[in-house]
């Protein structure tokens, strides 16, 4: 199996590359990961399970959790509320508002940390780096260095790869605020990184019998399951991100590309729709979302997610191998086999010139020579009829011979070929 590529934060993206080995289109090693999603409302925060608004946010209303919204129990802080209203903002598509409503959040309670977390993951996931520094050290600030706070900035850390950092971060925080459930999340997915699975593990396992309602610990346990190839019991702990989080474009996205591998594609396809509606920036969502319907042989519709895909990130090149290996292996109306294999030599020489790395380097360049050469052969063949039929058309037609014009001889009469019996003696008497 390849490795697969993590990108950590508070929900942690797993984007995965799809085997040529084992389905019919493959995507590109260089696979990005998709864009990290804000968590939904806590309930440590919605105490109440049963409010109108947390159920139709779990029951994938997002009309109905932002409407019911006043609904929810007396005594919420304000801070909460908004973080809500920009969780739900942010599954609607509307980033800048999701932005705004977390940043009004964090104002309204400086010490409440997961408008802070979303407006970091935020940054992270437009690779903002210096931008997130520069939020959580004046959220760190505002807040009198609060140990919740400080929590999040271990988001940072866990993008830069320091996973030792983290780690050793996390213990000092555990020691002033041993309830503080993202320290509990970093170190949990500083240690998966480094493939210490079994203490990730159990460091999961603590942290979801303190509160068994945060979803990213069920993604980070798919993760762990993942690394380990326990892919069944990964599809058990994604199912239960999504039944806690039902817009959660990660959870989707892995839960699609595990169907793909079994060639569930049409179950693949209604996980991925889903992740796509939600998450409409995400490259990987798209590429994978195409992967799924070339499985299902929707040929125009996977087209349509490939082109996506590229138009949201030009300089990707995953897309225009995925886009390739299309044209070279589906037919389209309207368009020849020598224009396919010209388009798919296309798409592999723009891939190989964004100099990516991996294994699909060498079938990209076998694939455009083959292309290539394809479309030489058809041009040849078309060549040789045109030319056979145009010698055929300049050929003079030759006059067809005259006819007898001679009254025909009349026939002979028809001889008896029969044989003629001769008769046989009559026999004498007897004497």
């Amino acid at each position: 199996m390849h490795q697969l590529l993590f990108h950590l934060g508070a929900l942690v993206t797993t984007a995965l590359p799809l085997p040529a080995a084992e389905l019919t289109v493959a995507q590109a090693e260089a696979v990005q990961p998709s864009v990290v999603a804000a968590p939904p409302p806590e309930p440590a925060a919605v105490s109440a399970e049963g409010t109108e608004s947390l159920s139709s946010f779990r029951a994938g209303d997002l009309v109905a959790a932002a409407s019911n919204l006043s609904a929810l129990p007396e005594g919420l802080s304000a801070g909460a509320v908004k973080h809500a209203q920009g969780v739900i903002a942010y599954y609607r598509g509307d980033r800048s508002a999701a932005a705004r409503l977390f940043n009004d959040a964090a104002g309204l309670d400086p010490n409440y940390a997961p408008p802070v977390a979303a407006l970091i993951r935020l940054r992270l996931a437009e690779g903002d780096l210096s931008g997130a520094r520069a939020l959580f050290e004046q959220r760190l600030s505002a807040s009198g260095n609060a140990a919740s706070i400080e929590a999040t900035g271990l988001l940072i850390n866990l993008a830069q790869g320091q996973s030792e950092e983290v780690i050793s971060k996390a213990r000092k925080l555990l020691l002033r605020d041993e309830k503080n459930l993202d320290a509990y999340f970093a170190m949990a997915a500083a240690n998966a990184t480094m493939g210490r699975v079994e203490i990730a593990r159990y460091i999961c396992d603590q942290a979801i019998s303190r509160d068994a309602g945060r979803p990213d610990f069920y993604f980070l346990k798919a993760k762990i399951e993942l690394l380990g190839g326990n892919q069944n019991q990964a599809r058990t702990f994604l199912r239960r991100v999504i039944e806690l989080d039902p817009n959660h474009p990660e959870a989707r996205n892995n839960l699609g590309v595990l169907s793909m591998r079994t060639r569930d594609f049409e179950g693949a396809i209604e996980q991925l729709e889903a992740a796509s509606k939600v998450d409409q920036n995400s490259v990987v969502v798209w590429n994978n979302l195409g992967s799924a319907y070339k499985g299902a042989q929707r040929y125009d519709d996977a087209k349509t997610a490939f082109d996506k895909a590229m138009q949201l990130a030009p300089s990707e090149p995953m897309s225009y191998y995925n886009l390739g290996l299309l044209y070279f292996d589906a037919e389209f109306a309207g368009l020849d086999k020598v224009a396919r294999m010209d388009k798919a030599a296309e798409l592999f020489n723009a891939f190989l010139a964004k100099s990516p790395t991996g294994p699909a380097v060498e079938r990209a360049t076998k694939f455009a020579k083959d292309a290539t050469q394809l479309a030489k052969t058809e041009r040849d063949l078309k060549a040789q009829a045109e030319e056979k039929k145009r010698k055929a058309a300049e050929e003079p037609v030759e006059a067809p011979p005259a006819e007898d014009t001679e009254a025909p001889a009349e026939a002979p009469a028809a001889q008896d070929t029969e044989a003629p019996v001769e008769e046989l003696p009559a026999e004498e008497p007897a004497p």
